[in-house]
């Protein structure tokens, strides 16, 4: 990191980045449109975090898979015949063609389409036609690169790195913040995906920016947030928000029954987390969501959502009705969002952008923006 910041000038900003909250300015703009920076992202984060993949409820079967593209790096996740997870890379040992064919789907085995070599759900070699004769090829050590792999609350995790430690030490905070919520016991709601054209860290950015939502979003969510938050901040870039906002619904109102776990609280109550890098929880009396942030390229961004029920609230009659109104304000707020993260990205290119001090709102920000720089600075950096 340290020959980014020489070559590119703006060492002074990262300095005062690092600064309290009251005195620290915005990162510069090239930290968020670097094709260096992304490639270091990728190095330092992603190839050695654990990813949230999705719920355990999208591999229902043995043999349900999903493949995922993680900034370049394709990889499968797979229900194996025993019903434990599987992860590998979806890269043939032969050439790298990409084995799993499809986004999802069910298989017994895997077949590379270029040259037939075939795997297990595991991702261990079955046969690899015409290489029996080959004196130097040996089957037993030949299969799709193996990733770990775990769960926790319903949720799947990939880590790339085979040496990092398990992920009940990685969601030790996060699992004391959020634990209770019992997401296991919960069932998947609607879900969905979507790109957004900015760079992630501006998408997570502004999910705590509560500086913004009630100018932003004066006529959706902002008509009911309060000023009311307490901030706790974790070391390992996660956070818990506790705020008074109500559910997001066209009359700040629940549409459902409480959740269980929630039966007690206020009907505004509203709390929210992130497992670093790409896991953002939202709780409201009535449902949890979850965003889940897969940085594409330096400008662009996909975004997982996912909802979670209990089984009465989806054995609702007017269940669909209700989300239905319910999604038509997320709809609007996520429009009023991606429109303003836009905008950064292209004040990010601009030569004439200079970062601005931090405002107490900010909170959020300035602790992300801080363990970023601690993940990305070499020792003794910055």
């Amino acid at each position: 990191m340290a020959t980014i910041i020489k070559r590119s000038g703006f060492n002074d900003n990262i300095v005062e980045t690092r600064r309290a909250l009251d005195e620290a300015r915005h990162l510069p703009g090239y930290i968020y449109n670097s094709p260096e920076v992304f490639a270091r992202e990728k190095e330092r984060i992603f190839m050695t975090d654990w990813l949230c993949m999705g719920r355990v409820e999208q591999f229902s079967e043995p043999g349900d898979y999903r493949t995922f593209d993680i900034m370049g790096d394709p990889i499968a996740v797979v229900r194996g015949a025993d019903n434990k997870f599987n992860a590998f890379s979806n890269l043939c040992a032969h050439r790298g063609v990409e084995v799993v064919p499809d986004k999802e789907g069910n298989a017994e085995r895997f077949k590379c389409p270029y040259h037939a070599w075939t795997y297990d759900l595991e991702g261990k070699l079955l046969g690899a036609p015409r290489m029996k004769e080959h004196p130097l090829f040996d089957p037993k050590s030949c299969r799709l690169e193996p990733l770990q792999v775990d769960t926790w609350a319903g949720w799947i995790f990939v880590n790339f790195d085979m040496e990092a430690p398990a992920l009940n030490t990685k969601l030790e905070e996060f699992a004391a913040d959020f634990g209770f919520l019992d997401m296991e016991n919960l069932k998947l709601g609607p879900s969905g995906e979507v790109e957004v054209g900015c760079n992630w860290k501006y998408f997570v950015e502004n999910i705590v920016d509560e500086y913004h939502v009630a100018v932003a979003h004066k006529d959706t969510i902002g008509r009911f947030m309060t000023n009311s938050s307490k901030w706790t901040l974790r070391g390992n870039g996660g956070y818990k928000w506790e705020y008074d906002a109500g559910p997001s619904t066209p009359t700040g109102k629940p549409l459902f029954n409480p959740l269980p776990v929630l039966k007690d609280e206020d009907e505004r109550y509203s709390i929210s987390g992130f497992a670093h890098p790409n896991l953002t929880l939202f709780g409201r009396i009535d449902s949890l969501s979850v965003l889940v942030t897969w940085p594409i390229s330096p400008e662009k961004t996909r975004v997982a959502s996912y909802s979670l029920f209990s089984e009465e609230q989806l054995a609702d009659p007017e269940f669909e009705a209700k989300m239905k109104a319910r999604g038509e304000i997320t709809a609007q707020t996520f429009q009023e969002d991606a429109v303003l993260i836009a905008s950064l990205q292209r004040a990010s290119m601009s030569s004439r952008f200079k970062p601005g001090y931090m405002a107490s709102p900010e909170v959020g920000i300035h602790h992300l923006i801080n363990y970023y720089l601690d993940r990305m600075s070499d020792d003794n950096e910055g």
